[in-house]
């Protein structure tokens, strides 16, 4: 069975606020409906939920930046489908793609399989924090908050939060302008991987919403 990436080069890239199926004249208004149709990109790959894993990476370098798409199924079996999908995906959106499959290529230096030796990371994610809120004891000693103690000790409640994610507020210019800038080769990826959430992962969500609002409301008797 084939594991190995499906690698999707996307050039050259179009000049999308000149795109035909914009409705808008000015280009404020152009780039939001850009930004929509991208939204729409990202969540046609929720046909995939739990099933592949997505990266869209940018590489830079000696002035040039090449952008890849890749894709792994998760079962070897549908890697011909995913493969098809990509491909209508992003002809649909007006991404002129290229699918290589051609392992001399992808293993040149830059190529979007090489790891780079030496290199510096940077890892940026959602923001997480366990320092908003906790728990109160009188409340995760109650039967119907049982289910915390699976995922917390009594003597650290700190509920982890993970910040709802934003819609884009502008173009993506900046960190790319940073990325070509850099004097040494350099690359960007973002990571995609629909899923859903566990049954246990809603009950302790469910569970610490309700303690929250409990809370709250207690806190507000004690205001009045």
């Amino acid at each position: 069975m084939n594991r190995s990436p499906l690698v999707f080069e996307l050039n050259p890239l179009p000049d999308f606020l000149k795109g035909h199926t914009l409705s808008s004249k000015e280009s404020a208004s152009r780039l939001k409906e850009v930004l929509a149709q991208w939204i729409q990109f990202v969540g046609s790959l929720w046909s995939w939920e739990n099933g592949a894993t997505f990266a869209l990476r940018y590489m830079s370098q000696n002035g040039v930046t090449r952008i890849w798409l890749l894709g792994v199924s998760h079962d070897p079996q549908q890697r011909e489908l995913l493969k098809n999908d990509l491909v209508v995906l992003c002809r649909s959106h007006g991404l002129p793609v290229r699918f290589i499959d051609d392992e001399p290529v992808l293993n040149l230096p830059g190529g979007p399989l090489v790891p780079w030796h030496d290199a510096a990371i940077v890892r940026i994610q959602q923001f997480e924090t366990d320092r908003l809120w906790s728990v109160p004891k009188e409340l995760i000693n109650r039967a119907e908050y049982a289910v915390l103690k699976k995922y917390h000790d009594l003597d650290h409640l700190a509920c982890p939060v993970q910040y709802p994610w934003w819609a884009p507020g502008g173009s993506f210019l900046l960190p790319l302008e940073k990325m070509i800038s850099q004097p040494v080769p350099t690359g960007m990826t973002i990571y995609l991987q629909p899923t859903e959430l566990t049954l246990p992962e809603l009950q302790y969500l469910s569970t610490v919403a309700r303690a929250a609002q409990s809370f709250s409301d207690q806190y507000k008797k004690g205001m009045t």
